[in-house]
């Protein structure tokens, strides 16, 4: 799964910050991985790609972390520091 954030430069480790926290909540089915562009357009981009070990491991992992007190406390903490602009999820087929 990737989300893509929209992030100010002068935020962007605060937004870097908050993922280990999300690893810490997830178990052994999902690895947090972030990416930001070094040049060109939209550097201003923070992609955070969520990997998970089977097809049904991200529908477990929204359903048990997603709707947890910690994650949202997360979630506002994310708010302050940049906006998501788009989420999408890649599955091999």
């Amino acid at each position: 799964m990737h989300r893509i954030y929209k992030v100010e430069k002068a935020k962007l480790q605060d937004a870097l910050s908050i993922l280990p926290n999300i690893e810490k909540l997830s178990n052994d089915t999902s690895g947090v991985m972030a990416i930001v562009p070094t040049f060109g357009p939209d550097m201003d981009r923070l992609t955070v790609v969520y990997q998970f070990t089977s097809i049904t491991a991200p529908g477990e992992q929204i359903d048990r972390i997603g709707m947890s007190e910690e994650f949202q406390k997360l979630v506002i903490k994310a708010h302050d520091a940049g906006t998501l602009v788009s989420s999408r999820m890649l599955v091999a087929i």
